[in-house]
């Protein structure tokens, strides 16, 4: 099995922005998030009305970030009172932030599992990062990235849930397809 952080490099390095139907497919992302994103998004927009009860600005840490639209619609809905660091490991998908984005977060590449954050985060989040490493690693990076709050800072992680048949499903199919391009999840691994 492949560890999670070679798989996205791999995976960034294959996918190419200037490929049509991915361009189409970001600006609409830009536009419209999808159901797993808006739940993430109207979570972390709950705490980050409350850090701003508390502090000019809230800080906040997308951790394995990959193309990350939630972190622009917040930037969009809360702008200059939140500042948003993007974080993973792959240099491509840091500069596709970069072009998509154009400058309106911090960005940050480096292993999520042993990365020395100087800063501190008001909240810390995760959408589909953890399910790609071993449970060793799952643990290395939850402590790791559970270090870097502030003192009552949010850490918020969404995952797919490993028995759920879709995505199970989906997984099988893509697999035999020879489309999945995401290598193992250790999650699945029981469940296939």
């Amino acid at each position: 099995m492949e560890e999670g952080n070679n798989v996205w490099i791999k995976y960034y390095k294959s996918k190419s922005l200037l490929n049509f139907l991915r361009i189409f497919e970001y600006k609409i992302n830009k536009l419209v998030l999808n159901s797993f994103q808006k739940i993430t998004f109207r979570e972390i927009s709950s705490k980050i009305k409350e850090g701003l009860n508390k502090e000019e600005e809230v800080n906040i840490l997308s951790a394995g970030s990959g193309i990350d639209f939630i972190a622009y619609h917040l930037k969009k809905k809360f702008g200059n009172r939140i500042k948003i660091t993007l974080f993973d490991i792959s240099n491509e998908c840091i500069n596709k932030n970069k072009k998509l984005f154009d400058g309106l977060f911090d960005y940050v590449i480096g292993d999520i599992s042993s990365y020395n954050f100087k800063n501190k985060f008001d909240i810390v989040y995760n959408t589909g990062l953890i399910e790609h490493f071993s449970e060793n690693k799952q643990d290395k990076i939850i402590s790791n990235t559970y270090d870097s709050l502030k003192e009552g800072g949010y850490y918020i992680t969404l995952n797919p849930y490993s028995g759920g048949k879709f995505t199970i499903k989906y997984m099988k199919v893509a697999k035999q397809k020879n489309t999945w391009d995401y290598g193992e999840e250790d999650m699945f691994i029981n469940s296939l």
